[in-house]
């Protein structure tokens, strides 16, 4: 097998972007990744060196952690083409807003943030919720049931993101 697949190269590109960096100071984004797909180091490894084809189940994983689909994935890893994985009939326009979920009725903003790519729906249902907090705060109505548990999760990313130097400490204080 040759050193570099599809999926290799295109991991080596989109880990970085996504917060896996693979060299410099800040590397550790293989292990990272891993972890978080849970998938062994060493197979990720071999993933992104392309020593190895990946399983199906791994592009599920690896995917879900980069907010992608199976199909982008596969894609991707060079085992299909956007062709062969698009459906011959009327495809569902937004495939990652979860089905309890209806497009037209959500209000300008939320809606553009269920069709981002490269967020998990955690992300995105995440990011909804945040910008529902913040527009009850500007017109001074009551915030949506859950509020706490938002927050909570925010305050965890922030505060993973510091811990990892993601971004810069003057631009982002921890609160306490």
């Amino acid at each position: 097998m040759s050193s570099e697949t599809a999926l290799s190269r295109w991991l080596q590109k989109e880990m970085p972007r996504q917060g896996y960096p693979l060299v410099g100071h800040k590397a550790g984004g293989i292990t990272r990744l891993a972890e978080a797909a849970g998938i062994p180091q060493a197979s990720m490894s071999r993933l992104v060196n392309g020593r190895v084809e990946p399983s199906i189940d791994n592009l599920r994983k690896i995917g879900r952690v980069l907010g992608y689909q199976l199909s982008d994935m596969l894609v991707h890893a060079g085992l299909a083409t956007r062709e062969e994985v698009t459906s011959t009939g009327t495809p569902d326009p937004n495939p990652d807003i979860p089905s309890e979920i209806s497009v037209e009725d959500l209000p300008e903003g939320e809606r553009q943030i269920w069709e981002v790519r490269g967020l998990t729906r955690e992300e995105r249902a995440l990011a909804a919720h945040m910008v529902r907090i913040v527009r009850s705060y500007r017109n001074g109505t009551e915030p949506p049931p859950g509020i706490d548990e938002s927050i909570d999760a925010l305050t965890g990313v922030l505060g993973e993101m510091m811990k990892r130097n993601v971004t810069r400490p003057s631009r982002l204080r921890r609160v306490e």
